[in-house]
């Protein structure tokens, strides 16, 4: 698993886990629509409400493998664009 470049959270690296978690809990409210529907909506809240240390430290949480829900995935890539 890759280091966690200037967060610590998953794995060892605390600050990341309540991000992590909040994405999870986004995620579950959307349980049973597809995953490109749920990516979007994620991607479009995150964007506009979450602060930009917390988008950060969820891409880096993905970059390291800590990620393993399929629409927090998608979400991230949606993110990055």
């Amino acid at each position: 698993m890759a280091e966690l470049a200037g967060v610590t959270g998953v794995a060892g690296h605390a600050a990341a886990e309540p991000v992590l978690r909040l994405a999870g809990e986004i995620a579950a409210q959307f349980e049973g629509r597809p995953t490109t529907e749920t990516a979007a909506v994620m991607a479009d809240h995150i964007r506009q409400f979450w602060d930009p240390r917390m988008r950060k430290t969820l891409l880096a949480a993905v970059d390291a493998g800590a990620v393993h829900d399929p629409a927090v995935l998608a979400t991230a890539e949606l993110i990055r664009r």
